[in-house]
Formats: structure tokens, C-alpha cells, sequence
């Protein structure tokens, strides 16, 4: 098997790797994940055509050293294998484009992924993280992040250095939850992917309207009261989930987002539109609130004819009162010179 390059050994039950894999010189994509590891064999130091390796849901005792050797890596799995620190040598795998290292015990994030300026996609939700580095602006190429159900206390700003960022998910399921969302979400003007679910946000800021490239916005599970106008902006929107929130209505103009396609509000005390309107799908939901605006155009023309009548009737009294003035004021002018005659 020396001309190996693929090999698949994922759910088997494996406690072991047989140090002959090392033999396979040519091999690029290895997946071990969901097995029963704890090491992997020494000689495997000398892969050094490997691109991908998934060795995620196994009991690693530490980070597997080997893998730092496999400097050709672009993809690096390492989702639930208990891991809390990556050794140094980490900073060699350049070339990673994407990292999981999510469900494992990481109380920060280990700094020698802020010199992986390749990476695009990091995941790291599920660990117990506080705090963002400065140094993750350095991530220049990092077009999602994943930092879900983490410990950050507030939201954490250094997010809005990451420029080129396409994804964000910070839903907090177990995590502590936010209260609020920054204004300076706005910096993210790369932004796609907006996924917030399940925290306490009671309002979204009204700079999410200049997100002109977001096309998913997930708040479900949160405390949303009303939805700000500027939302009506984002006009490549096409995912808006909004599930077990407080709202009663939505923003009159939400149905001018012609890419909108998927509006899910059940579990809201919805009025304007009324659930029953709100369950029969997007379709419906737009044509209630093209209906209620026909519906205030027309209370806005008839208000204006019935305001312009008005204003029509208190001129034409003005004019009479002007014209009554007017004449008896010449009445009096003509009694005047008789008075004085008889003088």
C-alpha cells in the first residue's frame, strides 16, 4: 500500500494505528475520527504529503506532535478530543486553511493560531473561551469563525478586526449569553453569515443595515422586542430567523427584500401580521403588508383630500370675514364726512 494517498478508517472502534502506516509515503488524506485513540504511532512524523487529517471524537491524552511535521496540511480536524493547549511547533502548519479544534478545553485561544495567516475557516465553539486576543487581526484571510458556546462575559469587540470575515456564529446555547449586540457590527461589511441564536438580545443595532452582503441573519431564541427599519436595507438578504423571540410586528417595508425568501417567526406574539397570517408562510406575510400599505396609502389620500377641504372651507371664510371687514370698513368711511358736516 506504499501508494496509499486516501485512506477512511472513521467509527471502528480503533485503540491503535499500526506503525506501518508510516510506510505510506504518499498519503494526503487520513481519517481516524470517532475511534478510540489516544496517541498516534511516532513514525508518523514522516507524512509529509499529508493535506487532511480527521481525528476528531478520540481520547487524545495531548496534541498528537506528528501532525506539526505535516507541514503540507490544509485541513485539520480535531473536534471533541479533549485538548486544552497545542504545542509551539503548531506555528509551522502555514499552510492550514481550516482548523476545528470545537468541544474541547481551550480557556483561550491558542496564540499560535494568530500566525496562520492562510486560515479561512477556525472553529472553536464548545471550549470555554473568555477572550479574544488582539492578535486575531492578523488572521487576514479568515473568512469564518465559530465561537459558539463559549464564556466571553460581553461581546467581544476584537471580532470587528477580522475585515474579511464572511460567517460569524456566536450562538450561546450553554455559553454565557449577550444582552446586546455593538453597533460596530457595521465593520463587518464582508459579512454573509450572521448567527447569534439563542442569547438574550432584546434589540438588534440599526447598523446591521449597512451589512449589504448579508444574506443569513439567525436570531432565534433570543428576547427580540421589534425589529429597527434599517433591517429593510439589506436588500441581499435572503434567510431571516426569528423564531421564540417577543416580537408583535415586523417593519412595513420588509417585503421591498426581494431576495427574502424564508421568514420563520413561530413562537412569537405576533399581531401585525397575526400568527395565523405569519404561519401560512412568507408568501402570505408579504401580501399582508403589500395589503396594510395599499391599505394606509389610501387613508393618506383621504386624509389629504379631507385635510385639503377643510383648508379650502376656512379660506373661502376668511375671505368673506375679509370681505365683510373690507365693506363695513367702507360704510364707516362714507358716515364720517356726514357727521362732520353737521358740525
Amino acid at each position: 500500500l506504499t501508494n496509499l494517498v486516501k485512506l477512511f478508517l472513521a467509527f471502528n472502534n480503533l485503540s491503535s494505528v499500526p506503525p506501518t502506516l508510516q510506510h505510506c509515503q504518499k498519503l494526503a488524506v487520513l481519517d481516524l475520527s470517532h475511534n478510540l485513540l489516544e496517541n498516534l504511532p511516532p513514525g508518523l512524523k514522516n507524512l509529509t504529503e499529508m493535506g487532511v487529517v480527521k481525528l476528531s471524537a478520540n481520547s487524545l491524552k495531548k496534541f498528537p506532535r506528528q501532525i506539526c511535521c505535516w507541514t503540507s496540511l490544509t485541513h485539520v480536524y480535531l473536534r471533541k478530543t479533549r485538548l486544552h493547549t497545542v504545542p509551539r511547533s503548531f506555528t509551522r502548519l502555514t499552510s492550514v486553511r481550516v482548523l476545528d479544534l470545537s468541544e474541547n478545553c481551550f480557556d483561550e485561544i491558542p496564540k499560535g493560531i494568530c500566525s496562520m495567516k492562510n486560515l479561512e475557516v477556525l472553529a472553536l465553539d464548545g471550549n470555554q473561551i473568555q477572550e479574544i486576543p488582539v492578535k486575531v487581526k492578523q488572521l487576514t484571510n479568515l473568512k469564518c469563525i465559530s465561537l459558539s458556546e463559549n464564556q466571553f462575559s460581553i461581546f467581544p469587540k476584537e471580532i470587528f478586526l477580522l475585515e474579511s470575515l464572511e460567517r460569524l456564529y456566536l450562538g450561546q446555547d450553554k455559553g454565557i449569553k449577550f444582552t446586546s449586540l455593538p453597533e460596530d457590527i457595521s465593520k463587518l461589511q464582508n459579512l454573509k453569515e450572521l448567527h447569534v441564536e439563542n442569547n438574550c438580545l432584546e434589540y438588534l443595532p440599526e447598523a446591521i443595515g449597512s451589512l449589504t452582503y448579508l444574506k443569513i441573519l439567525d436570531c432565534h431564541s433570543n428576547l427580540l422586542k421589534k425589529l429597527p427599519d434599517s433591517i429593510c436595507q439589506i436588500q441581499g438578504l435572503q434567510k431571516l430567523l426569528l423564531q421564540n423571540n417577543c416580537l408583535s410586528q415586523l417593519p412595513e417595508d420588509l417585503d421591498h427584500l426581494q431576495q427574502l425568501e424564508l421568514v420563520l417567526l413561530d413562537g412569537n406574539p405576533m399581531t401585525d401580521p397575526p400568527t395565523e397570517v405569519c404561519c401560512q408562510g412568507t408568501s402570505a406575510i408579504w401580501e399582508y403588508l403589500l395589503d396594510k400599505r395599499c391599505k394606509n396609502a389610501r387613508k393618506l389620500k383621504i386624509r389629504s383630500l379631507w385635510w385639503g377641504l377643510i383648508k379650502k372651507n376656512l379660506a373661502l371664510k376668511n375671505q368673506k370675514k375679509n370681505r365683510k371687514n373690507e365693506k363695513k370698513g367702507k360704510e364707516e368711511g362714507k358716515k364720517k364726512p356726514g357727521k362732520e358736516a353737521k358740525k
